[in-house]
């Protein structure tokens, strides 16, 4: 209740860790991967508060009649982590790779799930027209595959060395550290974008560590001593516990 106060950390448990990182085409993302993305990169849409696949990183998301071209009109001014821009040229890249089109990236499940995708082409610095071999009404919500299909700057789509460990996207929070099995730490982009309704710059936080646990009776012993300030339960008994706490 009340206000939002900017500032201050949180730490976050997790209940595994991705251990093949976040080269984003490539990676087989659980939820605790999923955490992390969400706070790197961001997607082109996103679900509203009724389930409906809304313009995010897009600032619009179009289809003709028949649904077999989709036009996607970018945010003017949004910049990577690395200062690069976000330009059609660079999601149209995103784009391709997630569907198996771009030469450095070798993407595994979701080859299959863009493979009604017959061209991404750009119309103009800041649009992208996608067109489909057959009509795809649903294809605004697969733009955020469950957070999974995250925007990565160009430098990170080239990387054919570290590309999992090389983090660049447009999100709230910017890689500062990985340490495997260990712990993510990430800090504030002061540059993000995004405001909330009332207009305040995001994020609140200045700093969010995702702190990988694997037993769920020692994510919640850490939570209990203060060591995490919050965590992800997925199982009903540990729900139910978390749910008991005064």
């Amino acid at each position: 209740a009340g206000e939002p106060t900017p500032g201050g950390r949180v730490v976050y448990g997790l209940e595994a860790e991705t251990t093949d990182g976040w080269c984003l085409p490539e990676a087989q993302l659980a939820i605790s991967g999923i955490m992390v993305t969400d706070a790197i990169y961001d997607t082109l849409t996103r679900p509203n508060a009724d389930g409906e696949a809304e313009p995010w990183l897009a600032e619009t998301v179009e289809s003709n009649d028949d649904y077999t071209e989709w036009t996607i009109g970018l945010r003017e001014g949004v910049t990577f982590h690395d200062g690069t821009d976000l330009t059609a040229e660079v999601v149209k890249n995103n784009l391709d790779a997630y569907r198996g089109a771009y030469p450095t990236r070798s993407p595994l499940l979701f080859t299959f799930v863009f493979d009604n995708v017959a061209a991404v082409d750009v119309v103009d610095p800041l649009t992208v027209r996608v067109t489909m071999n057959e009509p795809w009404v649903s294809f605004d919500s697969y733009l955020y595959s469950s957070g999974r299909l995250g925007m990565m700057a160009q430098a990170q789509l080239d990387d054919t060395e570290s590309c999992a460990e090389n983090l660049i996207g447009t999100g709230p929070f910017v890689l500062e550290d990985w340490t495997p099995n260990q712990s993510l730490t990430a800090s504030k982009n002061p540059d993000y974008w995004a405001t909330d309704a009332a207009g305040n710059q995001l994020p609140y936080l200045d700093e969010i560590e995702f702190r990988p646990i694997v037993e769920s009776a020692q994510r919640l012993n850490a939570l209990q001593s203060g060591e995490v300030s919050a965590m992800h339960a997925s199982d009903p008994e540990m729900v139910d516990e978390l749910r008991s706490l005064d």
